[in-house]
């Protein structure tokens, strides 16, 4: 019964190639490096850029879960609520361009339900992801009376930190982890994902003269992050969140 959750099929082909799994050490390597680099660099730009404003948000986060596994039917993905908060360093260009970048860490839950066919049993399975990320937005301003809007887009890299699954078919106390190590590992009870996710963020909000935010954000992952080959596990999240920027 459990496999049911795993959204993965019992197979042995990843032990019959194990330079994927070479290939996969390298790759994660390579994404951590781009991780880090970028990282240290918003941190220098806050730092020492001379125009940065500094500014923190937090909010909600309603989260999505696209799946494709052609092995398993009868089931249906549910958004779920979490939070989220976060650190901006915004760089100004000119008084109605600037670039942002934010460190976040945001929470993604997704709601599985299963109900097969051979059973009519019905299953759930609550999965609950940690995930720190760093959108790069361009942002452009529009100065209204006492404040601005804005809007803004740029890519996101994102690094999965944490996670666990509760089913009703596992003990509460007990939950299963989400490891982040890109393997498929069907024998084991363990949710087995990829770490890393490249997408995009499109935002929008109103910011006072005092320096108070309001932004609505979305934000789309491209990458794949289930390692079984011919599946997909892709997400996403909407969210709202109040902050504030300094020096601005």
């Amino acid at each position: 019964m459990m496999e049911v959750y795993k959204l993965f099929v019992l197979d042995f082909s990843n032990l019959q190639y194990p330079n994927k799994f070479v290939s996969l050490q390298y790759k994660q390597q390579q994404m951590k490096r781009i991780f880090l680099t970028v990282l240290f660099s918003i941190i220098f730009f806050g730092a020492f850029a001379q125009e940065a404003a500094l500014g923190f948000r937090m909010g909600m986060t309603t989260s999505f879960m696209s799946v494709d596994e052609p092995d398993l039917s009868g089931y249906e993905v549910r958004p779920r609520a979490g939070l989220m908060g976060g650190i901006d360093v915004d760089v100004p260009f000119t008084p109605m361009f600037s670039f942002r970048p934010s460190i976040n860490f945001i929470q993604k839950s997704f709601l599985v339900d299963y109900a097969p066919e051979a059973t009519g049993d019905s299953l759930f399975a609550n999965f609950r992801m940690g995930i720190i990320e760093i959108p790069l937005n361009i942002v452009v301003r529009f100065e209204q009376y006492k404040g601005n809007f804005f809007i803004g887009a740029g890519p996101t890299l994102a690094f999965g930190v944490a996670g666990k699954v509760l089913t009703n078919a596992h003990d509460a106390t007990d939950p299963l982890k989400i490891v982040w190590d890109g393997k498929y590992e069907p024998l084991d009870d363990d949710f087995h994902l990829n770490r890393f996710d490249i997408g995009i963020n499109l935002m929008a909000g109103y910011q006072m003269s005092s320096g108070f935010t309001i932004t609505l954000n979305y934000n789309k992952g491209f990458s794949n992050l289930d390692p079984k080959e011919n599946a997909s596990l892709k997400t996403s999240y909407l969210s709202l969140n109040l902050g504030f920027l300094m020096n601005n």
